[in-house]
């Protein structure tokens, strides 16, 4: 798996990208822990800037479908959860029984 990272665009017009599959959000305040995914399922995970979300661009992604996901008690910087969100996708992906050819 080799994540697709794109060029900073403005909030509202990431929203607006068509997505299919799960949509992720994660949130320094809270959130559900990570759960499995589907063999093969897209995924597009936002991480927040530093300082955080602000209440708008969390009800925002929300609206657009976005579930709230929490990487833990501790504050990341966003270049940190990057990478610990991506570890946890590619834990769940390695761990996600595959069908035998």
């Amino acid at each position: 798996m080799v994540p697709t990272v794109l060029e900073p665009i403005k909030w509202t017009a990431f929203l607006k990208l068509e997505r299919s599959g799960i949509k992720l959000l994660c949130w320094e305040r809270g959130g559900t822990a990570f759960e499995s995914l589907g063999e093969g399922e897209p995924v597009t995970i936002a991480v927040g800037p530093e300082g955080g979300w602000t209440a708008q661009e969390v009800a925002a992604a929300t609206a657009a479908g976005y579930g709230l996901l929490s990487l833990g008690p501790r504050i990341l910087r966003a270049v940190t959860a990057s990478v610990a969100v991506m570890a946890q996708v590619a834990a769940q992906m390695e761990t996600t029984p595959r069908p035998k050819i």
